[in-house]
């Protein structure tokens, strides 16, 4: 009895701890898609795709063919 007032109602302990172990595997999902785009080099000056850096060996993306997700950098 004393262990409920002190964490609550074990439903409302078993609910926070399943939303919070959401997030985690939410947070954790968003990250390894964002490690694992692609990243196109785009020139300042000229506005063109520079080169492509595939993370993933299995991705064989180019200039010409640019993956539908990516992370753009700006070079020079």
């Amino acid at each position: 009895m004393e262990n409920e007032k002190r964490y609550g109602n074990p439903r409302e302990v078993f609910v926070a701890l399943a939303v919070g172990v959401l997030m985690y595997l939410g947070l954790v999902l968003v990250l390894v898609d964002a490690l694992n785009r692609p990243e196109v080099l785009i020139s300042t000056s000229s506005g063109k795709c520079v080169d492509v850096i595939n993370f993933i060996e299995e991705n064989n993306y180019t200039c010409d063919n640019k993956p539908p997700k990516y992370s753009v950098t700006w070079v020079q």
